[in-house]
Formats: structure tokens, sequence, C-alpha cells
């Protein structure tokens, strides 16, 4: 209908009409009848007021008798009920179900309401028994955990995971609703709202057999925020008869989501407690991603930096979600984005890095084609830019990116222009910097390498500029044999001076196209071994393979023997106190990893020989180390526990790993495990090292352990259901060509967590 609503007969010849087909309508066809709507939308003052009662005139007076009628108008509503006077925003969906109903009793007609007034008394005592459960179940600890959601936050909780069937935060939650609620109130009480609308669309059917019916709703805009549209609309698709809805109002009825007030408000609550336990504030996080409201921006941007990095990824990828509502997104931008791109960047954790880039892919889906254009948006590109490459990446956002980049070359740098190029290396712009030191490097003119390197040289200077120098300089590559050049890239791939990881991931792809240097290969290995960043350290590895194929490099290939932790030629030595006095007395590296080696290959598990490898965990070379934990694993003596234990902070990563991975191995019962606390010690190292490979290892460690524990191990099984990134394509390489989710539903299938030493009992529903 014309928003303006001018040519009002025509409005009432139509609803004419359809009120003259509803009283010719012969009652077998009255039930499969779908209703009639009737929107009147528009500013203030323009006489919808007027024309809902000129259309009411005629129902009375040319239909008499001949309909039921109902007129509601919220404006008048607001004074006889206290929930609709709390302010626009915070009017409850449940609310204007309640005032719709009461309508209908103030006609009498509160019979054809039974369904309606027991959904609301099972909902009613649905929340009694939850929130009384809260209260005295004090010792749980998982249940102290729901108290800090309450009521309300756990029907939210309930609701999002139906909606992400995939996600195993709180999976215990429906187990505490359904040991405490019948059927009929776990149905209700985790979408209350859907089922009070459900059935006040059966009472109005009901109604809307003995006569036609016609609903008049007028100033709507008193109760029209989505939340509250939502229902009504539920309730309107779910009426069946010759029933109107005859609707006015300041907006139109748009699109609405999902949103719940006191919800909100406990999971704030839940966020802002002090030593709040991780998982509920991720949980409480992901929740919060189904309000639409800006006030959430600033509480979810500040657990970008949390300790937990389950923590961090919810945060990121809820602030991805609150840019889809125009009315919250210039908050987002202006709040959220610079510290979600300083988390895409320099995060330790990759999947936090991936949630991060995800977040703003979506961001920029939304403000892309936006008139309103923040400084923000310009960051947001420059940002994706760096990632234009990472599969799966739109095609169409790499595109247009790929297209201002070229609009930016043919405008302010000029390829050709080598005076211009050197020029705008001083440029104030950012942007005309980086696209300069791009093109110089395509260029491939050792003379131009000292205005780079001095560029990358600078600790201040933007480091997308820096990344695009460290590319250009490997651009020129072997054309150059500049110390300052390799001195300057060196610098840039160490971790302890430089904070980007772009600049790092570019210096180390720069340095295997320069003249080979010792230092240059050194630098690559410690960043493949160091390095916080996953990207760097592949790159570094890259790096060295390249070296190792392309120049026959023995160091490399030494470095890259280490790093893969690839067994050494055997030494021909079968005695175990032969192998003792080569650990003792040389100093050969190489040779004293080959003899850590022979003890797990000849299976020598004396209690010398494991002496002698638990004491080569304290050996300074983390390679030394990571040997005798992988010999110690492979003999299976859980005597190494402790010890390796021990050394679970280790600070070289590959001694780390390697460590993690002995614990799975040595098939320790679940009392020696439980007396040393290694589970609880694994996850937290699962959830928090910075290294993928580490946290890796972990994974594959807590597998080993619950498939040799008999019983299961409890919290070994508990981790593996919640912590593995579904999302992600199965690493493992026993069920091949699996998504991760697939992988572990064969894998509960195949190790059931009830089982005995015969039988193995199918549990295929865990996941």
């Amino acid at each position: 209908m014309n928003p303006t609503f001018l040519g009002r007969t025509q409005e009432q010849k139509k609803f004419t009409e359809v009120l003259n087909y509803l009283v010719n309508l012969e009652s077998d066809s009255q039930k499969y009848k779908k209703p009639y709507i009737f929107l009147f939308y528009g500013t203030g003052g323009i006489g919808k007021t007027t024309l809902l009662q000129k259309l009411k005139n005629i129902t009375t007076e040319k239909y008499q008798e001949k309909f039921n009628t109902i007129f509601l108008d919220w404006e008048q509503k607001r004074d006889s009920f206290p929930g609709l006077q709390i302010g626009h925003d915070y009017i409850q969906p449940a609310t204007v179900l309640e005032v719709i109903y009461q309508s209908f009793v103030e006609q009498s007609w509160e019979n054809y309401f039974s369904k309606y007034c027991n959904t609301k008394n099972f909902w009613q005592e649905a929340k009694a028994k939850i929130k009384k459960a809260l209260e005295s179940e004090l010792e749980d600890e998982k249940v102290q955990e729901l108290r800090t959601l309450g009521t309300d936050g756990i029907t939210e909780l309930l609701r999002e995971s139906k909606l992400n069937s995939g996600e195993e935060e709180f999976g215990w939650a429906h187990e505490f609703v359904k040991d405490r609620l019948t059927r009929e109130e776990q149905n209700i009480y985790q979408d209350p709202e859907t089922n009070l609308a459900d059935a006040l669309a059966d009472g109005i059917t009901n109604l809307a057999k003995k006569k036609p019916l016609i609903i008049f709703f007028d100033t709507y805009e008193i109760v029209d925020r989505p939340e509250c549209d939502y229902v009504l609309r539920e309730a309107i698709k779910g009426s069946i008869g010759p029933i109107v809805w005859v609707i006015a109002g300041r907006a139109n009825l748009a699109d609405s989501g999902w949103r719940n007030p006191e919800a909100k408000n406990s999971l704030l609550a839940a966020l802002e407690k002090e030593n709040q336990d991780p998982d509920v504030v991720a949980v409480a996080i992901k929740l919060l991603g189904n309000f639409d409201n800006a006030l959430a921006v600033p509480s979810v941007v500040s657990f970008l930096k949390h300790r937990d990095r389950f923590v961090r990824r919810a945060a990121a990828r809820e602030l991805g979600k609150l840019a889809k509502y125009e009315t919250d997104r210039e908050q987002v931008l202006k709040q959220a984005v610079d510290p979600l791109i300083q988390v895409m960047r320099n995060n330790a954790i990759s999947n936090v890095r991936e949630t991060a880039l995800e977040a703003l892919v979506s961001i920029y889906k939304k403000t892309e084609f936006s008139e309103t254009k923040l400084p923000e948006t310009l960051k947001v590109k420059r940002a994706l830019w760096r990632e234009k490459d990472t599969k799966n990446f739109p095609e169409w956002i790499k595109e247009r990116l790929r297209d201002e980049r070229e609009k930016l070359g043919k405008n302010q740098v000029k390829a050709g222009n080598l005076e211009g190029l050197l020029r705008g290396l001083g440029d104030s712009s950012p942007e005309v910097r980086e696209r300069s030191a791009e093109l110089l490097g395509k260029l491939k003119d050792i003379t131009n390498v000292q205005p780079l390197v001095q560029l990358l040289n600078q600790p201040n200077e933007d480091p997308d500029v820096r990344a695009t120098v460290a590319e250009a300089l490997g651009e020129i590559g072997s054309s150059t044999q500049d110390v300052d050049v390799i001195d300057a890239l060196i610098q840039a791939l160490n971790f302890d001076n430089e904070n980007d990881r772009y600049v790092r991931q570019a210096a180390a792809t720069a340095l295997r196209k320069l003249t080979l240097t010792e230092e240059a290969i050194k630098a690559l290995n410690k960043a493949a071994r160091e390095d916080v960043i996953s990207n760097v350290r592949n790159y570094a590895i890259k790096s060295l393979e390249y070296i190792r194929n392309n120049a026959d490099s023995t160091l490399a290939q030494r470095y890259l023997q280490r790093i893969n932790r690839e067994d050494l030629e055997p030494l021909n030595v079968d005695n175990v106190n032969d192998i003792i006095n080569i650990l003792k007395n040389s100093s050969d590296i190489d040779e004293k990893i080959k003899a850590v080696q022979t003890f797990s290959r000849n299976n020598f598990n004396t209690p010398d020989s494991i002496n002698a490898l638990i004491e080569e965990l304290d050996n300074p070379d983390p390679d030394i180390c990571a040997a005798a934990a992988d010999s110690l694993g492979k003999i299976h003596d859980s005597r190494a526990l402790k010890p390796l234990l021990e050394k679970l902070n280790y600070k070289d990563r590959i001694a780390r790993e390697a460590v993690i991975k002995a614990i799975g191995n040595l098939q320790a019962t679940s009392e020696e495990l439980d007396e040393q606390q290694a589970v609880e010690r694994l996850i937290d190292i699962w959830r928090n090292d910075p290294i993928s490979n580490v946290r890796d290892a972990v994974e594959f460690a807590l597998q080993e352990i619950y498939k040799n524990t008999q019983p299961r191990h409890p919290n070994a099984y508990e981790a593996l259901k919640r912590y593995p990134d579904y999302d992600k394509p199965d690493k493992q390489s026993k069920y091949d060509k699996l998504t991760t989710k697939e992988y572990y539903k064969k894998f509960f299938t195949e190790y059931s967590q009830n089982h005995d030493n015969q039988t193995l009992v199918s549990n295929t529903n865990i996941i």
C-alpha cells in the first residue's frame, strides 16, 4: 500500500471486498483460509487512526453481527500495562502477546484460549523449577557456571545450541534442563515466545471458527521493535480461518530477528563478573551475537585480549555479527575495526586470526556499498588486501580490492616512472608508499634497494608498507648481494624485534631469493622453531626446503631433519651401556640424537635406559630433549610420566610438542594420570598454547589417553568433544578426506565411551 495513504477510497474499497468475500465464504473452506493483512504505515499525522476508525465503522454498520472485532490501541493499553511503560527498546515479546490475549478476555472470549493459558502456566512453572535448581544445587560446579547465566540466559543458550547443532559448549545444559523439566516444559522453556505465539494463534483460530474475526491494531509503533514484530508475525502466520489483521503504525513490518533484553542483561552481567570461567565467557559472548544493540560492542571488544583463545575467538566472531544492523554498524566500525585488525595480524592463535578475518569480511560486505564512508572502511580494505590469497576468500571482494589498487596505481603511482616511484616512498599517504614499493620491486633494479632498506629499517613505519618493502626486496632477489639487504631482512624476521607477522612472513620468503648466507639460514631456522605465528613458521620452513632443494645446503637439510624429528642413521650398537657412554661422553649433537633414538628402536626398557632417557630431557639442546621424549613415548613406560610433565613448559616448541606426544604414547593408567593431573594440564595447553603444532600434539595425546584408559578417561572425553575445531578439514590420517566433525563421529564410534575388554559399544550421537 501507498505509505502516504492518499486515495483512502481505494483502501476502503479493498477492505470491503475482503469482508464481502469472507461473509459469503462457505463454512467448509473457512478452516483452510490464511488470514488477510492490511498494513497502513507512515509518519504521524497522516490519518492512519482516522482510516482505521472508518474501517471499523464499515464493519459494525454495514456488516452487523457478521464479524467479531477487536480494536486495540497500543497507546491506550500502555496506561494499564506496566510492561508497556518501560521504554520501546525494552518491551518484551511475551508482554505484547499477553496484551493481545487480555483484549480477547475483555470480550469474554477467554474460553477459546485454553492452550495459551496452559502454555503460559507451563513456562512459569518451568522457570520456577530451573531457578530453584540453580539456587539449591550449590555443590555442582557445572550448575554454578549455569547459575551465572540465569534462567533467561540458559534459554538463549539452548536456543543457540538448537540453531548450531555442531557446537559442543555447555552440551550438558541440555541434560540439566532435561532432568528437571517434563518434555512439554522443556519445549516451552527453550522457546517460550514462539510457543506462546503459537498458542495465541490457536485461540484466534478457534474464535474465527465461530464467526469471521477482524483484529485492529492502532499506534503499532509502541511495540514495533523487531523482537515484538517477530512474535506477532508468528501469531499471524499461525491464525488460520476467516481472519483480517488491520495494523497501523509508523514503520513497515521489517524482517526481524530474535532479541531478548532480559537474557542480554544476564549475559552482560556474566561477562562483567570477575574471574569468570572462560567457558561461560565464551558462551555468553557467542549468545550476545543474537542482539543488535551497539551497547554490546565495547564489552565484546574488551574480550579480544582475554587470555583464553576460545573467548577471543567468540569475541571476534560476534563483532562480525553485530555489524549486520545499520544502527549498530558505525559503532562497530569505530570501536571494533582496529582491534580486529590487530587480532587478524598478530594474535598467536590461528583460529582466532581466521575468525577475526571472517569478521572483517562480514564488516566489509555490510559497509562497501553504504553511503556513509568512515576512515575505518579504508582500514578494512587494506587489511583484507593482505589476505587476498586466503582460501575461500570471496572472489568478488578480491576483484573489488584489486580494482581499487589498480586505480590507485593509475591515478597516483605510475609504474614506469622510476623517479616518481622513489619519491612515492616518502609520500604522506601509506597507500602511496606501499604501492610505490611494490612497483619498485617489479622493476628488479638493484640500484633501488637502499631506499627500500631504509624504509624497512624504520620501526614506526606502517607495517603494510614495511611488509611490501620486504616483498619488493625479495622480488629484486639474487641480483643483489648487498649485506645491508640481508641484515635488514634478518632483523625483520626476528620475532624479538619485529611485532608484525606480515613483515616477518615477507622477510622469510624474501631471504630464500637472495644470495645465501649462513646467518640467513640460521635466522630461518630460528623463525621456524620459535615464531608464535604458524604462518611465519610455515613460510620459514618452506624457505629452508627451497634452499635445501635448490642450493644443496647441508645446513638447511640438518635443520629440517631436526624440525621434522626425522630418524637419523642408526648406530651400530646393541648394548645399553655402550649407548649410555655415548650420551655421557659425546659432544656431537647428531651422534647423541642417534644414541637416544637407538633406545626405542631396539625397545630397550630397562631401568638404566629409562633413567638415561629421563636425564636427557634436561639436555639444554632442544633436539636431544625432543628425541629423548620420542623414545620414552615409544617405549610406553609410565615411569616417565612425571619427568615428561615437568617439561611441558620447555621453551622450544619442537621439544614441547615431542614431550606432549610422548605423554599420550605412554599408555599410563587413569590413576597415574589423575595423580599428576596430567589431563587437566594438557587441556590448559590445548586452550592457550600459542603454537598450533603444540595444540595439535595435545589433541593427539588426549586421543591416545582416551583410547588407552579403561574406563575411558572422562576429562579426555569431555575435552575431545568440546575443543576440536569442527569448522576445519580433518588433519588426522586414519580417516581420510573427512571433516573434523565426521572424523570424531567415527572416532567415538570405534572407541566408545562405554566399553569392556571384549566389546566396543557404538555411540554415534555424541557429536
